[in-house]
C-alpha cells in the first residue's frame, strides 16, 4: 500500500514539473474587459493574443481567444492602457483603453495579403507575351486570368495564404500547369518555362509565279480545322503559335493542293513550306526538326 501510494505522489510531482502550474479559470464577472476576436467573415479567431500594456510599456495583462474568438481581461488597470491584438498572418490591431472602460470589445483582424509574380519564358530563353495566366484557389474555383506583358510578366496581389494552381495557356493549348504555396505576407516568385510554339509559312506558287488570293487550310492530325488564311499578293501564308505536332495543309485557288507537315521547330525559327498549285494533283510532305 505504501509503495502504490508513493509511486502515486511521483506520478504527480513529474505531472506538474512538466505541465507546470494550471492557471484558474477566469469568470466573467471578475473580468475587467471582455471581448471577440472577429474575422472579415465575422467568424471567431482564435488563438489571437490580446495583451495589455501601461504608459510605462509594462504588460498588465495577456489573454488568447478561444475557439469561438473571445476572451477575458482579469487584471484592473491604473490609467490608460494600450490593447495590443494579434496573431501571425493578420493584421494587428492597437487601441487605447481607458481604466473605466470595463464593456464587452469586438474587433475584427484582417488577413495580410500576399502575391505571387514571375515571368513565363520559352523554352529558348525568349519571353512568352500574351500568354494567358489563370489563378485557381485549392477548390478549382478561378480567382483572377491576365494576359503576360511584352516581358512575360504576370502578377497576382491581394491573395490569402494557401494552395493554389498556376497555369499557363495560349492560343495553340496548354503550355504548364502547376501547385504553388503562397504564405502569409510574403511575395512569391514563379518562373515558369514552357515550350516554344511552333510555326509554319511559305508561298504557294503555281510553278512559275506566287498565286494571290489562294486559300490556304491548317488541320490538325485529328482533322480539326487549326485555320485558314487567304494568300498575299506575294503568294505568302503565316500560321504562328502552332502546339507541336503533325498537320495537314490544304491549298486551294486551282485544283486543291494537300501536303503533311511535323511541326517540332521554336516560333523564332518557321518551319518553310512552299506548295505549287497546278492542274495535275499533287501531295507534299515536308519535316521539321
Amino acid at each position: 500500500m505504501t509503495v502504490r501510494l508513493a509511486r502515486g505522489l511521483v506520478l504527480l510531482l513529474v505531472a506538474a514539473l512538466v505541465l507546470g502550474p494550471v492557471a484558474p479559470a477566469r469568470a466573467a464577472d471578475d473580468a475587467w474587459l471582455l471581448g471577440r476576436i472577429r474575422r472579415p467573415d465575422d467568424d471567431g479567431l482564435s488563438g489571437a493574443m490580446v495583451t495589455v500594456i501601461d504608459r510605462r510599456g509594462q504588460q498588465v495583462d495577456r489573454s488568447f481567444s478561444d475557439e469561438k474568438g473571445e476572451f477575458s481581461i482579469v487584471a484592473r488597470p491604473q490609467g490608460p492602457v494600450l490593447l495590443l491584438v494579434s496573431k501571425p498572418g493578420y493584421h494587428p490591431e492597437v487601441l487605447e483603453l481607458r481604466e473605466a472602460d470595463r464593456s464587452r470589445l469586438s474587433l475584427t483582424l484582417g488577413p495580410v495579403r500576399s502575391s505571387v509574380c514571375g515571368e513565363v519564358i520559352y523554352s529558348t530563353g525568349t519571353p512568352a507575351a500574351g500568354a494567358v495566366v489563370v489563378l485557381t484557389d485549392q477548390y478549382g474555383e478561378v480567382l483572377a486570368s491576365q494576359r503576360t506583358s511584352s516581358d512575360g510578366r504576370y502578377e497576382f496581389e491581394g491573395l490569402a495564404p494557401g494552395p493554389y494552381t498556376l497555369t499557363v495557356a495560349r492560343s495553340s493549348g496548354l503550355l504548364s500547369v502547376q501547385g504553388i504555396a503562397i504564405a502569409a505576407g510574403k511575395h512569391t516568385h514563379r518562373e515558369v518555362v514552357v515550350p516554344a510554339p511552333g510555326r509554319l509559312s511559305g508561298v504557294v506558287s503555281d510553278g512559275s509565279r506566287p498565286v494571290a488570293r489562294a486559300r490556304v487550310t491548317l488541320l490538325d492530325a485529328q482533322g480539326n480545322i487549326v485555320g485558314s488564311q487567304i494568300t498575299t499578293d506575294s503568294g505568302r501564308y503565316d500560321f504562328p503559335d502552332l502546339a507541336h505536332g503533325e498537320y495537314r495543309v490544304i491549298a486551294t485557288g486551282y485544283p486543291p493542293s494537300a501536303s503533311t507537315v511535323q511541326i517540332n521547330g521554336h516560333g523564332e525559327n518557321p518551319v518553310p513550306h512552299n506548295i505549287e498549285l497546278s492542274h495535275q494533283w499533287s501531295v507534299l510532305t515536308a519535316h521539321a526538326d
